[in-house]
């Protein structure tokens, strides 16, 4: 009696909570990209959304499972997509017919019911001002985040208010960016509590087609035309020209300087304290694509990926080439990789991503719904692809046999053309100049969740 009693409870809280998802629960979309035509808007800046897992592994419905009763959910409920391949095969596509609760197991029942109601939450949050032409590139740091567009404007956002703080105007197309930080005092950026503040202590640094890498500290919150005198003069903005056009950086925090690559090949440095360029012996024969450090064998190296060539590693102290990797794999062209110890993941222009191990000296072939921007791994687990249909797909390399894909819900934008990652946050760029922050869900509980009683469709 006492169970069925039970049973009796959650079935009518269920049922209660879906009738409140019928008849207010809506998706807002800034502008006019709606996951769904058929829900209406909200007046709500923040969207949320709420992963849906179901307990069988194989993607089919679930039987014998009980709803979990989905209370204080005040956003749409959506439907994931799953994609499992295993090695050396296709990928089986894996979709829902339409949206599910949160389904496991009686057992599994009080687990999730006194779990956090937010773990699952996926927010998305629009920055004010966007740009007039398409987002190129963005960069997250702190506080703070700048993107740029194909017009030469570069934004400066503040992530707590959410609002423009600065505009800097290139005379040619931005070609990357990055920020570090000033010589500070020491404690000064932890101290900062706004996005001005902590921006004050950054120094943005761009590359242009005009060939000039230019440096921007933050004494100033107006628009910065590089075209105008008077707006030159209001602010502390170094310049050094470069013998060719720059198209991409690396820097981490073990290195002081940044590489620079370029479209006929070249490999500079750029000190940022001393506003100096100097060329590497590190060539490539064709335009440089990206560049990405890292450390192997006890050493600090940088991948060189350039257009239709393999990429290949070089030891950043001697500057002689250690790898060529993938050799075996046709020669295309490798837009963005992430990496894990002794494994490397890169994705090419065809929707295809490639894990090398190199201790192994094997690869693995798999495939994505769409072409990756950018790709990073996050917590040292999580592969995080933004991929041009707009979705943020991910997939867990604790998973040695298969490559599962999850695709969280559709972003409120045509397609992604960049993106950046940092503690869980997501700077994202569009095609139709839209600019949007994305804070990623409990990845590790949910993960767990899956391995133990669920399987994402």
């Amino acid at each position: 009696m006492e169970n069925v009693s039970q049973q009796s409870i959650l079935n009518s809280e269920a049922s209660e909570t879906q009738n409140k998802v019928q008849k207010g629960l809506a998706y807002n979309s800034r502008k006019r990209h709606a996951i769904d035509p058929s829900l209406s808007s909200s007046n709500s800046s923040v969207q949320t959304r709420r992963v849906k897992l179901c307990s069988d592994v194989d993607g089919k419905s679930p039987t014998g499972s009980t709803p979990i009763p989905s209370a204080n959910i005040s956003k749409v409920l959506f439907t994931c997509e799953a994609i499992q391949q295993k090695d050396g095969e296709n990928p089986e596509i894996l979709r829902a017919q339409q949206p599910l609760d949160l389904l496991l197991s009686q057992n599994q029942l009080k687990l999730v019911a006194n779990s956090s109601q937010t773990e699952f939450d996926f927010h998305v949050s629009p920055l004010s001002e966007d740009h007039s032409s398409p987002v190129k590139f963005a960069f997250l740091f702190g506080l703070c985040a700048f993107t740029a567009s194909e017009d030469g404007s570069v934004h400066g956002y503040d992530l707590v208010s959410k609002s423009l703080v600065t505009k800097m105007i290139h005379p040619n197309t931005v070609t990357w960016l990055h920020a570090t930080v000033k010589n500070t005092q020491k404690g000064a950026l932890k101290n900062a509590k706004t996005g001005r503040q902590y921006m004050k202590h950054l120094r943005l640094i761009t590359g242009c087609e005009d060939t000039y890498v230019r440096q921007f500290l933050f004494e100033t919150e107006t628009e910065i035309s590089l075209n105008d005198n008077e707006c030159r003069q209001a602010m502390k903005m170094y310049e050094k020209k470069c013998s060719h056009v720059s198209t991409c950086v690396a820097a981490n925090k073990a290195v002081a300087k940044l590489y620079v690559g370029t479209k006929e090949g070249a490999i500079f440095t750029y000190n940022p304290s001393f506003n100096t360029i100097q060329k590497t012996k590190i060539q490539s024969t064709r335009e440089v694509v990206f560049l990405k450090i890292c450390h192997l064998r006890e050493k600090t190296c940088i991948v060189v990926a350039a257009k239709r060539i393999c990429p290949i590693i070089y030891d950043c102290e001697t500057e002689n080439a250690l790898l060529e990797l993938i050799p075996r794999l046709p020669k295309t062209t490798y837009s963005c990789m992430t990496f894990t110890p002794n494994v490397f993941y890169f994705c090419d222009v065809d929707k295809n991503v490639v894990k090398y191990d190199i201790n192994k000296e094997q690869f693995w072939y798999y495939s994505l719904p769409s072409p990756a921007i950018n790709v990073f791994i996050y917590l040292k687990r999580f592969l995080v692809f933004g991929c041009a249909d707009g979705f943020i797909r991910l997939v867990d390399t604790n998973r040695k046999t298969t490559f599962r894909i999850l695709d969280l819900p559709k972003l409120p934008v045509e397609t992604i053309s960049c993106m950046k990652i940092d503690r869980g946050r997501i700077i994202g760029g569009s095609s139709d100049g839209d600019v949007v922050l994305i804070q990623l869900p409990n990845l590790e509980l949910m993960f767990k969740h899956q391995s133990m009683s669920a399987a994402f469709c």
